[in-house]
């Protein structure tokens, strides 16, 4: 569950929406086939149209049926206002998550969704945080520890200032382009 009452999945179904009205089949290819979406990918359809179904009992998404072929019809779903809604909350509070976990992954694959301005102060608060992180480990006495944990602990140091350099890099242009909206 995120903070805002959105599983993983209620998220993703949101963000691929957001994008525009999909059919079923095509919003679980998408599921299946996106890079961010790989915690939920592979869940089977059942609970994909399940989820579908009680977004559209919270009002979130609405579904339509669309003649496709010459008699087949097809469900086809669409996010509602309210559930534009429901995908910033969720969208700005998993980008308050630590910046490796999957939930800010997904605030960033959705972060379209936000303006700029949150979006930048997001990303200077998660750049904070791994810089925190950072320190800490890059301080850490590792000739005791095993060679495997000094492996592991090289290893999230070099993702962590890579991460590091990338989020302050976004964070510094979308302060940029907000300080350009405001400029007289």
């Amino acid at each position: 569950m995120t903070h805002s009452g959105l599983t993983a999945l209620d998220h993703h179904l949101l963000g691929i929406l957001a994008d525009g009205a999909a059919f079923g089949y095509q919003i679980i290819e998408r599921l299946e086939t996106r890079p961010h979406t790989l915690e939920v990918a592979n869940l089977g359809s059942v609970t994909v149209y399940q989820a579908l179904a009680a977004l559209e009992k919270r009002g979130w998404v609405t579904v339509s049926k669309q003649q496709v072929g010459t008699s087949q019809l097809r469900a086809q779903y669409e996010i509602t206002e309210a559930g534009r809604n429901a995908l910033w909350l969720a969208t700005e509070q998993a980008l308050r998550d630590f910046p490796t976990s999957f939930s800010f992954r997904r605030g960033l694959a959705y972060a379209h969704v936000l303006s700029p301005g949150i979006l930048a102060s997001r990303l200077l608060v998660a750049r904070d945080e791994m810089a925190e992180r950072l320190a800490k480990i890059s301080g850490a006495d590792l000739a005791d520890e095993p060679l495997v944990r000094q492996s592991l602990i090289a290893n999230e140091r070099s993702l962590l200032q890579t991460t590091l350099e990338w989020l302050g890099d976004l964070a510094e242009s979308l302060e940029a382009s907000v300080a350009g909206e405001f400029e007289i």
